[in-house]
């Protein structure tokens, strides 16, 4: 496999890995859709945005379903949905940059912390990654996805080709750690500005601040992980203990949240973004997994 560009879009490995990305990334990038749009203030003067967000909602779902429905031996259908959902992620990805740019000069008035917009976006770029590797287009940089320290197109590939990539495993791995527990440091973050009622629900935030302060030490550690494969393979089991734990803590808390069972019923923030934030732990718990039988 060229470690380059990956497994041609034809071949059983590079289907299978193209329908396993949709189906995970298209439900994450509609579901960031029906945030902005739910976080944008409701004045005639941003209409454009609830409807451009409306937009992306409906269409990037409707995306998500079909590749629910669609079998990795249907290479037309594949790879016609993938190219539907290039150029559908694109449009995406530059609509949240557009609003990024526009609350960080005060032009636009939404409850989303700018930094948010920045933190959707990097999953977009991460989503087309894997699709353009699949179609064997260039790959961003790893500075566009967050990743530090090298301005040189980023390794990373679908994670059920990893076993696959040979001497570049450990280079993937390398930026699987360092792009997901600073997407995951950030998902703490973002619970702790918008999510908690002050007072009564202290303890959920103190819980979450824990959780967010070992996801920064990890990341921090990662930065100075060798790419020796011992070395990663330690690190990646240190990851792993954390990550299911708040994997499951974001689970427990979605749970008890749809029973009305935390402090005054509810939280500051929609319940599914627990149960999204949720699924991206497991997207990573499933990529340590992997690694750890390759390393």
């Amino acid at each position: 496999m060229n470690s380059n560009y990956g497994q041609p879009i034809t071949s059983p490995q590079g289907l299978r890995a193209a329908v396993d990305e949709m189906r995970f990334w298209l439900r994450i990038m509609f579901e960031h859709a029906k945030f902005i749009r739910g976080g944008i203030n409701p004045s005639q003067e941003q209409e454009q945005f609830i409807r451009t967000a409306d937009c992306f909602a409906e269409n990037i779902e409707r995306l998500f379903i079909m590749a629910s429905n669609t079998s990795p031996e249907d290479t037309a259908r594949v790879n016609s949905l993938v190219n539907e959902s290039i150029n559908w992620t694109v449009a995406l990805r530059d609509f949240k940059i557009q609003l990024f740019v526009l609350l960080e000069q005060c032009k636009a008035v939404a409850e989303l912390p700018a930094a948010l917009l920045d933190h959707v976006r990097r999953e977009a770029d991460f989503f087309l990654t894997m699709l353009y590797r699949l179609k064997g287009l260039p790959v961003p940089p790893e500075e566009v996805l967050g990743i530090p320290n090298a301005n040189i197109p980023t390794s990373l590939v679908p994670k059920t080709l990893i076993p696959y990539m040979g001497d570049a495993i450990p280079r993937i791995a390398r930026d699987q750690n360092l792009f997901w527990l600073r997407i995951h440091m950030e998902h703490g973050e973002v619970l702790l500005l918008v999510a908690y009622r002050p007072k009564i629900q202290d303890m959920l935030y103190e819980a979450t601040a824990k959780f967010e302060k070992q996801l920064e030490v990890l990341l921090e550690e990662a930065k100075r992980v060798s790419e020796q494969p011992a070395a990663l393979k330690a690190f990646n089991a240190k990851a792993y203990v954390v990550m299911k734990e708040w994997r499951d803590f974001l689970l427990n808390l979605f749970n008890s949240v749809m029973e009305c069972d935390v402090p005054s019923g509810q939280i500051n923030a929609p319940a599914l973004i627990l149960d999204h934030m949720a699924r991206e732990a497991d997207y990573y718990l499933q990529v340590l997994l992997i690694e750890n039988n390759v390393l």
